[in-house]
């Protein structure tokens, strides 16, 4: 079978007012695209820019007085480094501990019905486990 001289399948030529058009269309896109990318990074340093600027006239303001704030900052500098790794990263370490457990129950919650629904389906008579819905076990039961 050959496909020789069958444009049936094929779209039809453009013209070339079609094809203008279609360029036209494209370099628009393609400007915008530039012109949002662009605002988009203007944004982000701007606004970098901005909260450094701020803290720079803070600092200006209170240099020289005593305040509450270097009172603050003196206690925060008598704490160690070593003092600071350990706290970051024993609160970074909860904080993990915290989102994979949340992760593991919406895994359990999202796999757990369709598990529990295809054993009902091999076995109708199926006892339970009586588990909540995240794999946790019941109040009752504890």
């Amino acid at each position: 079978m050959s496909r020789k001289g069958t444009r049936s399948n094929l779209q039809p030529l453009r013209t070339e007012a079609e094809l203008r058009v279609q360029e036209n269309v494209n370099r628009i896109a393609i400007q915008s695209e530039a012109f949002s990318k662009n605002l988009s990074t203007i944004c982000k340093w701007g606004s970098i820019l901005g909260i450094f600027f701020f803290l720079s006239n803070a600092a200006k303001e209170i240099a020289g007085t005593t305040t509450n704030f270097e009172v603050s900052l003196k206690a925060i500098a008598d704490l160690k480094a070593s003092e600071w790794f350990a706290y970051i990263f024993g609160g970074a370490g909860v904080c993990y501990g915290i989102f994979e457990r949340n992760l593991r129950k919406k895994n359990v919650r999202r796999s757990g019905t369709r598990i529990s629904h295809l054993e009902r389906e091999i076995n109708p008579n199926r006892s339970s486990s009586y588990l909540t819905d995240t794999g946790d076990t019941r109040e009752e039961d504890q």
